[in-house]
């Protein structure tokens, strides 16, 4: 079935109308314009099909050396809470250097592939990682994956890939991407601490606790970058039990 062409003029006059309040005065409140927007589509195409309202994606980047995306170049199955109502067993990209999740819709014979709105994507699963929208370092909010959150203690790290581009043969541009790398970020008090090592990660805490810190990474023979999102959780719990020990 060859997918309705409403469905794109809905999409396009979301983006549209977003842009445009947006825009005419940037602290105004948009929920009024994205609930009517929204109410419309859903009586019209139906609940599910708000996940294709979008930007049609188009692939700038077939033939660079490397791929942006987190992980691997292909959709995954996900999960994606988008408008405050969960998504389950999509199929799903995030793309680390562009900071945007894809989402692959399937329409009978038609394949297409549209860019969710970061203003109502709220979290999202892929590769078994949970990301949620938090605004930590940046005014505007951005992903981050969430690693471990106590009361007083929540570890986030932010995902990306750098571009490189280069002049080829015709003076046609090269895109080549490094890597996934993770920025590694402490929650406490409503203070924000990115680290970077066991040292950078201890001199965080108040002196009567980096000696305990210091001793519980040593005699778990952890490095702290390159510890696994369960031995992290763990030593947030851990902390958490040293700052309130009667919380746990």
């Amino acid at each position: 079935m060859y997918q309705k062409p409403e469905i794109i003029c809905i999409a396009v006059a979301f983006l549209f109308v977003f842009s445009i309040s947006f825009s005419q005065d940037s602290s105004q409140d948009n929920s009024g314009s994205f609930s009517e927007i929204l109410t419309v589509a859903t009586d019209k195409y139906g609940t599910n099909q708000q996940l294709a309202n979008g930007v049609y994606f188009e692939d700038t980047y077939r033939g660079a050396r490397g791929h942006p995306y987190l992980l691997e170049d292909q959709f995954t199955r996900g999960a994606v809470t988008f408008y405050g109502k969960e998504y389950r067993d999509v199929s799903l990209k995030y793309d680390l250097y562009g900071q945007q999740l894809l989402i692959s819709h399937q329409e009978d014979a038609m394949v297409f592939t549209t860019v969710l709105a970061k203003e109502l994507t709220e979290t999202f699963i892929i590769h078994g990682i949970c990301f949620r929208k938090l605004v930590l370092m940046q005014e505007e909010p951005s992903y981050y994956q969430v690693v471990a959150e106590e009361e007083v203690l929540k570890c986030y790290y932010a995902w990306f890939r750098t571009r490189y581009e280069s002049i080829g043969e015709n003076e046609n541009k090269l895109y080549s991407f490094t890597e996934d790398q993770q920025r590694r970020y402490l929650l406490m008090d409503q203070e924000v601490y990115r680290y970077f090592n066991n040292w950078t990660f201890v001199r965080i805490f108040d002196r009567s606790l980096r000696g305990a810190i210091r001793s519980h990474l040593r005699q778990n023979d952890l490095k702290i970058q390159k510890a696994t999102d369960e031995q992290v959780g763990e030593v947030i719990r851990f902390i958490t039990q040293l700052i309130h020990p009667s919380d746990l």
